[in-house]
């Protein structure tokens, strides 16, 4: 059996078939405060929008945030507000005079506000981009006929749990498969860091060997200067004697 539902929501009536596009160029005077700009940025403070005759009023506050350095070095922070002010026919929003007995809502949507600039002659100067959109909307009922294919959304849920559950099911085997090749991975790291171990504990009984081998062989050298001196001590006694005699 069908049901109805009425709810009380807001309706958009009417609004800009493309997003509107501004471009600002401004000029803040800085005297000596920066000697260069390490950061330039936009943000959004306020946005709203009323009817007044035919037209829609808007108006856009955003702050310009500078940052820079300062001739002593130091780091510093300067903070311009700007109000952008626009205004649109109607008549470029579909708006139509039925609008006029209804209670009516005006909305802006800012959708980028970028900011660019540098300092120039002693000032900052910038060139501020908007674009943004606006609509109007208006409460009322809405009416909701539900229950008149239940059946079918009773089988879409159904199906969307079978493919929720294959899903899962597809999940926990790839998982199951990744803790198969992890448990081979860290199988493979043990065994090298064994390897590893092992090839240290070689090395340094070779280290130990060879240690030993060349001690054994500053033992049994000759020691060549000793030698030398005790041959020399025997020519010159031999030298003295002869003197004597």
């Amino acid at each position: 059996m069908d049901r109805e539902l009425t709810i009380w929501t807001p309706v958009i009536m009417c609004k800009l078939d493309e997003a509107r596009y501004l471009v600002l160029e401004r000029s803040y005077e800085i005297k000596s405060a920066f000697s260069r700009i390490e950061y330039l940025k936009s943000r959004l403070k306020e946005c709203k929008a009323e009817i007044q005759g035919r037209n829609l009023e808007v108006l856009i506050v955003i702050d310009i945030l500078s940052l820079g350095e300062e001739n002593s070095g130091k780091i510093g922070l300067k903070t311009w507000e700007e109000k952008i002010n626009d205004q649109i026919p109607l008549s470029e929003m579909g708006y139509y005079d039925k609008l006029d007995s209804r209670e009516v809502e005006c909305h802006v949507k800012v959708l980028r506000i970028p900011v660019q600039g540098g300092i120039e002659n002693g000032e900052l100067k910038v060139i501020v981009e908007v674009e943004y959109s606006a609509f109007i909307t208006s409460y009322q009922e809405v009416y909701l006929n539900i229950g008149q294919d239940m059946s079918n959304i009773n089988y879409g849920l159904e199906e969307a749990e079978k493919v929720l559950k294959e899903k899962m099911a597809k999940i926990e085997g790839e998982n199951h498969l990744l803790r198969q090749k992890l448990f081979l991975y860290e199988q493979d790291i043990l065994s090298l860091k064994k390897g590893i171990k092992k090839a240290e504990k070689r090395n340094l009984e070779l280290r130990s060997e060879l240690n030993y081998y060349k001690s054994l062989l500053l033992q049994n050298r000759p020691d060549i200067s000793t030698s030398d001196t005790s041959l020399n001590l025997g020519r010159r006694i031999k030298k003295l004697f002869s003197a004597e005699q």
